[in-house]
Order: structure tokens, then sequence, then C-alpha cells
């Protein structure tokens, strides 16, 4: 770099920041160039998408033609039904999802609102709800017997005795 004033600035010409080894050149990008670019892309996308088209008509057809092809033995065994529980929609599943969900429901307030035995050999019933929300209600909760055990002091609880050394032999 020189220490001279540069002479435009002196001169009073253009102000603006100038370098004399970069230029412009309007020439330098061609419109038809960028259009043929495009062209060449939209072409390729195009011819891409026809490969992929055609891969996958041919690959769908292939599995068709597996998916009808049964072994000789399992075609004599006929059709075998699922290990039950089967889920909705599963062949042998006849009941539809909302059918079932109303069978279910109704069968749950039917249990929830009625008496009945849960274990008739242990005397174990169960009654309607709201029964038993007035029973708790009148009688309380019955006591656990956690709460009613005698309490011991820290001095008479008996410590575990420590092993010997003779009984840790094996």
């Amino acid at each position: 770099m020189s220490s001279e004033p540069d002479s435009r600035h002196v001169s009073g010409e253009s102000s603006a920041a100038t370098n004399p080894s970069v230029s412009f050149e309007p020439q330098d990008v061609k419109a038809e160039t960028i259009f043929k670019y495009l062209v060449m892309l939209l072409l390729t996308v195009f011819a891409s998408m026809l490969i992929v088209w055609g891969l996958y008509r041919a690959l769908t057809a292939r599995d068709a033609r597996r998916a009808s092809y049964a072994f000789p033995l399992r075609q004599s065994a006929g059709r075998i039904l699922p290990p039950e529980p089967r889920l909705q929609g599963a062949p042998g599943h006849q009941i539809s999802p909302q059918d079932e969900l109303r069978q279910t429901r109704a069968e749950a307030e039917a249990a929830l609102s009625s008496y009945g035995w849960v274990d008739e050999k242990t005397g174990i019933a169960r009654i309607p709800i709201d029964e038993a929300i007035k029973l708790l209600g009148e009688r309380g909760l019955p006591s656990t017997g956690i709460g009613s055990q005698k309490k011991v002091s820290p001095d008479q609880t008996p410590m575990p005795q420590a092993k010997t050394s003779e009984e840790n032999r094996p």
C-alpha cells in the first residue's frame, strides 16, 4: 500500500469503494445457461420418478405372486386361528369393538350394582357401591390390627445374637 492519497477522492469522483483488480462483467451470467440447467434438472427428476414408479409396480406384482403361493402341506391344514385371547379385528373375533365395549360396560355396571358372591367358601360377597358407601359412613373403616399392637420400648426389644467364628465355617 502506498501512502499517497487516492486521486479519486481528491478530484471528487465517486466515493464508492472500488478495487482495481476485481471487475464485473454483465455478460458472465447467461440466462440461457441457467434455463438449460433447470430443464435438465426437471428431466432428471421426472426420469427418476418414472424409474421409482416402475420399480414399485414390479415389486408389488412380485409380492402379490408370492402371497398367493402356499406350501402344499399348509394348504391341507386349512385356516388356523390365532390362540386365545384374540385381538379385536383378528380372524376368529366376530364381535365388533363397539359391541364388545358396550357388553363389557354392561357387565361391569351389573356387577357394581348387584349383590353376589365373590368367594362363597371364604364368605366374601360383593354389595352395590351405594350400599357400601352408606355402610362405611355409618360404621367407619375397619381396623387393620396394626395400630392395636402393644408398643414395646427399645430396652425390651431382644437383640439378635452375633454368630461366632465357629458357626461361620462351612
